[in-house]
């Protein structure tokens, strides 16, 4: 059977899991790529790849937190695999492919229907055997694979515990309803701009929030990616005086392998969350200041109006 040969290659090349779903409804695609144009979609190959979550504890005022799934380029390292997929199913079965990760293809439900997984009330999906650390990738072909049965609990939201919802610092997860995004710190850090109502709850999130994850009852069964936890704690912090007077290709190459160096983060929100960690201490307001004298004009004015909150909070 097709399916199980391709599913065998996929764990021959690391994918800690694969499903196969019917990829024939424009309700998956968001953009149309070109593929689309000149090949039928038939078949998409989902992967799923797992990420470590290890636990950094940080106290100092002037360093700030990576979230787990961009303390390296996963996405970069998936989609290398699904490169070998996709040339594998080329030559053996004259496939024609399109591959893509956090792009236009509306993932999720596909890995829903591919069996792999289902929706949390955080609109994350958490796969049985991995929990929600994972990311998630496709291969679109125009070969007919027989589908995978979707995932038992298709149609139901999770546990329902609510745990994510109580977790969630900025109110933006909601019982059966849409994520609010513009509240999301997720969301958020990769803007250039963030409301003054978040600075409080802000923490030390230099890229991208984990709340709702960390408080998942899934995630603590979950098999995890077995990398080592010191590694994992030096790519997850950053010395925040280092990088705020960076140039934007100097921020890249810092990043390079993690997946704040990915080309659509505007390097400037990295900058902003930076900024807003500072301002949480004595010795990060110092820096502030500095910034205020000396560091890239589009920020100024950020760093002013942190400055001016800070004083009339003391």
């Amino acid at each position: 059977m097709i399916k199980n040969t391709i599913k065998a290659k996929a764990k021959e090349l690391a994918i800690p899991a694969t499903g196969i779903a019917r990829a024939d409804s424009i309700e998956f695609i968001r953009e149309i790529p070109e593929f689309f144009k000149a090949h039928k979609a038939k078949t998409a190959i989902i992967s799923l790849q797992n990420y470590s979550s290890t636990y950094i504890p940080i106290e100092d005022g002037l360093y700030g937190i990576i979230a787990p799934f961009a303390r390296r380029n996963y996405y970069k390292e998936l989609r290398k695999k699904q490169e070998k997929l996709a040339k594998f199913l080329k030559a053996e079965y004259g496939a024609s492919c399109y591959i893509s990760s956090n792009g236009p293809i509306r993932e999720k439900p596909l890995a829903c229907k591919a069996g792999l997984g289902s929706y949390g009330m955080n609109h994350i999906i958490a796969s049985p055997e991995y929990g929600s650390n994972v990311i998630i990738g496709e291969i679109i072909t125009d070969i007919d694979i027989e589908p995978d049965e979707p995932s038992p609990e298709f149609d139901r939201r999770c546990l329902e515990c609510g745990l994510c919802i109580k977790a969630c610092p900025s109110k933006a997860i909601e019982y059966n309803s849409p994520i609010k995004r513009e509240r999301c710190l997720q969301h958020l850090s990769q803007n250039t701009e963030t409301p003054p109502e978040f600075w409080p709850i802000w923490g030390k999130r230099f890229y991208g929030c984990s709340s709702c994850q960390d408080a998942c009852p899934k995630n603590k069964k979950a098999i995890a990616r077995q990398e080592e936890p010191e590694e994992m704690q030096e790519a997850g912090k950053v010395y925040l005086p280092d990088i705020i007077f960076l140039e934007n290709t100097e921020l890249k190459e810092l990043f390079k392998g993690r997946q704040m160096s990915a080309g659509w983060i505007n390097p400037e929100s990295l900058i902003k969350n930076a900024l807003i960690i500072l301002s949480q201490s004595p010795e990060g307001m110092e820096f502030l200041y500095r910034f205020k004298e000396k560091g890239r004009e589009t920020l100024k004015g950020y760093a002013e109006l942190l400055i001016e909150y800070n004083k009339q909070k003391h």
